[in-house]
């Protein structure tokens, strides 16, 4: 996680000077409130055309007996066809994320058994835009491809197991709400 964190501080620094001339746009994700999800993304102008910027999300939810524990960390892209960023019209934006998922079991005598593994998704958005002065919609849809590493698992004895992991390839929804200053 440390080298994702400074990941994203040497990425803000190189587009320092990019950012004093263009607007920045803070997003978050409403219907993924809704399930306990809080995700939230920034877009930084780098071009005419381009913006580029930090996607975060994290999950934090119980379920019967089951805690589940999910977080990512990303970057997305939004591209602006004939028009300057950040203005109304339709778009493209491709995505790259890492993830990290674990779950634990409760029981009452404490943890039962725990489950964890790595993985990343990789998107393509295809929506439009509604902007007004300062608030903005952001309205998409494309695929998404996840791959997840490995699952490691580890009883209350201490036993650990590993299961393959898997990709499969489904359908992003895009709905985000957002502030540009």
């Amino acid at each position: 996680m440390k080298k994702i964190a400074l990941s994203f501080c040497l990425f803000l620094s190189l587009i320092n000077s990019t950012l004093a001339e263009t607007p920045t746009n803070i997003r978050i994700e409403p219907l993924s409130l809704l399930v306990g999800t809080l995700a939230v993304q920034a877009d930084f102008g780098i071009s005419p055309h381009w913006t580029l910027g930090p996607s975060v999300r994290y999950l934090k939810r119980t379920i019967g007996d089951f805690d589940a524990t999910a977080y990512s960390a990303g970057i997305r892209g939004n591209y602006y066809f004939d028009r300057e960023v950040m203005t109304q019209g339709w778009y493209l934006s491709p995505e790259l994320s890492l993830m990290r998922v674990s779950v634990v079991e409760n029981d009452n005598n404490g943890p039962d058994a725990e489950a964890s593994a790595t993985g990343f998704a990789i998107t393509g958005l295809g929506g439009y835009q509604w902007m007004w002065e300062n608030f903005n919609i952001m309205l998409g849809i494309g695929p998404v491809f996840y791959g997840l590493g490995d699952i490691e698992t580890k009883d209350s004895s201490g036993n650990k197991e590993t299961f393959s992991g898997f990709s499969t390839v489904g359908l992003a929804l895009d709905f985000s709400l957002g502030w540009k200053f």
